[in-house]
Order: C-alpha cells, then structure tokens, then sequence
C-alpha cells in the first residue's frame, strides 16, 4: 500500500493485498506439512520447523524487515525471505538440538507445554482485539440493537444456544430419536452454558455506570464466543471429526486475527503497525498448530479431543478475564470523553 498516508488503513485493503494472501496459503501449507514431518520424520525436526518459521513471522513484525521484504513487497520476495529465514533458523535449531540430545526432545515438551497459555491467549486476543475496537468506534448499529437491552440479548442468545446444542449435541436431529443420556447431557450443558453467561454478562455490565453501550457491545460478543467455545468443546471431546473440527478451527481463527486487524484499522495512520499485527497473528497460528501437533504426536490423544481441551481453556480466558477488559473499556471511554470535553474547551483562534 503505497501512496499518501491516511488516516485509516482498510481492512479490506490489506488482506485482499496479493503478498498477504499468498502468505496466507504459504502459512497453511506450512501448518499441514510440518505436522506431517512431526508424524513421519521425527517430533524434533517437525518441532524445530513450527518453532523456526513462528519466530520468523515475528521477525517480520520489525520496521526494518518489513522495509526490506514486507508485505509491501512481491509476493515472491516475501515468501521467498521467510522460507530462507525460517529454514535458517531451522538449521540452527536443529543443529543445536543435534548436539544436545535432551534439547532435540524438550523442543516437542515445550510445544506441548505451551499448548494451554496459547489457547488462553486465543481468548485474550480476542477480548483485546474487542475492547480496542469498542474504545476506537464504539459498537455498530446491529451490535447495539442485539446487545443494548439485557432481555433481548439474552433472547437472542437462547436461539443461538438451541442451533448449536441441536447442531453439534444432538447432531441436527429431534431429540426423541437419540439416546436419552446424551439429551440429558446435552440439554444440562445448554442450561449450565445460558446461566453461565447471563452470570459473566452482568458481572460485565455492572463495572461502570457510564459506556454502557460499548460494554454491553463487548460483553455480548465475549459471551456468545464463550457459548461457541463451550459447545464446540464439549462436541469436540465427544465425538468430532477431524474435518469439521478443522474447518471450525480455521474459521475461530480467521474470525479472531480479522478481529484483532480491524481494531488496528481502526486505531492508526501507519501501515506497518497493522503488517505487525498480521506478521504476529501468523507466528501465533504457526505456534498454537505447532503446539496440537506436537501433543497429538507425543500422546495417544488425536486432535479432535486435544483442540476441545484448548476451547474449553479458551471459555475460561473469557469468563475470567472479561470484567478487567470491561472496566479497561470504561476507563477508555471516560479519558476519550474528558479529552473532547478538553478540546471543546479550548479557545479558537481569532482572525
């Protein structure tokens, strides 16, 4: 994106730019075929791949490497110098974990073991990348239609509850023609799920007297995110497919990065903050792939019931950690508030 500088830089722009998409597909492949190295060459080299091209993606988040092969450059040139610099890295990596037999195993533990703080993220992005956008703009007009009013919200959100457990729980069929344990156990979880969130949903609501719309804006999306993850969840450690659990996958993720990116559309004039954010949405998806695929291939768990567990970690990270997000919205609203009280006061120059 070249040109005079704005004051916004378009979502749509970016991500529709042809060096992002083609790093999007080269992430995918990478994802894909280092598992399949993780499975069939060895847990270290597939191991020391995720962990080299996360940290390149990273690297990419810096000023001068973005100058230099960024994503305002070729497709090809930027493709080009991650593939070399990960491979690099790779070289070391694995050179040094060559020499150093226990560090060639703790590659794959630490992977594993970072597994549950990179699902927690996964929901602490989130709230981030909302909060940022609900102090930036505020809430769209559908958002407050939905969330406004506490009854209606939580109407709406009982809607959505029955589609996912009839979807997922009782696999889009009546309920009568499936077994009664599972209805039961089902029906409990939609029950548990709804007072769940109407608990986090006032707790949200009540950190602040003022903003109260874009609290409410904030808090309706946490909560229906934290209805998804919990059935998704549950589904998941049931009985998912690889398939479906993938394409869900794919779609939380795109969904959550999207999220973050419109937040720093929305936030400033220079572009490269935003290619860092995208640079470091791509290392985050490289590591939390890295890390199912090392558990996945280090324990008898297959992926399905190991990205329930990280779902499941997910709707705790939003029910814990919403009502500070909450209040970090108010305080940010209030200083917005006080700084246009600020400016209105100031006195006009006169001719």
């Amino acid at each position: 994106m070249q040109g005079p500088r704005r004051d916004v830089v378009s979502l749509r722009e970016l991500l529709f730019e042809p060096t992002p998409l083609v790093h999007v597909w080269a992430c995918l492949f990478f994802v894909g075929f280092f598992h399949l190295l993780s499975l069939r060459a060895g847990l270290e080299i597939g191991s020391a791949l995720f962990i080299s091209f996360s940290f390149c993606y990273v690297l990419f988040s810096f000023r001068p490497v973005q100058y230099v092969v960024g994503w305002e450059k070729p497709p090809w040139v930027s493709v080009a110098a991650c593939c070399f610099v990960g491979l690099s890295l790779f070289s070391i990596l694995y050179t040094i974990s060559g020499r150093y037999d226990p560090f060639s195993n703790d590659l794959g533990i630490i992977l594993a073991l970072a597994f549950p703080l990179i699902a927690i993220g996964k929901g602490v992005l989130l709230m981030i990348g909302l909060s940022g956008k609900a102090i930036a703009t505020g809430p769209t007009l559908l958002t407050r239609l939905a969330t406004s009013n506490s009854f209606v919200f939580h109407s709406l959100r009982i809607m959505f509850l029955s589609f996912l457990v009839w979807w997922f729980g009782f696999t889009a069929r009546s309920p009568s023609s499936i077994d009664p344990m599972r209805a039961f156990i089902w029906t409990s979880l939609f029950i548990l799920v709804f007072v769940a969130g109407v608990i986090v949903d006032r707790r949200n609501r009540n950190v602040s007297i003022s903003s109260t719309r874009s609290i409410a804006s904030f808090s309706g999306v946490c909560v229906l995110f934290f209805d998804w993850s919990i059935v998704s969840s549950l589904r998941m450690l049931d009985d998912g497919t690889v398939s479906s659990t993938m394409i869900e996958e794919v779609f939380m993720f795109t969904f959550i990065i999207l999220v973050i990116l419109w937040t720093r559309t929305s936030r400033t004039v220079d572009s490269t903050e935003t290619h860092a954010a995208l640079s470091l949405g791509f290392a985050y998806v490289i590591m939390y792939a890295g890390s199912i695929s090392s558990m996945s291939a280090s324990t008898d768990l297959n992926v399905t019931s190991i990205l329930g567990v990280g779902h499941g970690l997910t709707a705790m990270a939003i029910m814990l950690g919403s009502k500070s997000i909450s209040k970090r919205i108010a305080e940010g609203a209030s200083e917005a508030l006080i700084q246009s009280a600020d400016d209105g006061n100031d006195p006009q120059p006169s001719d």
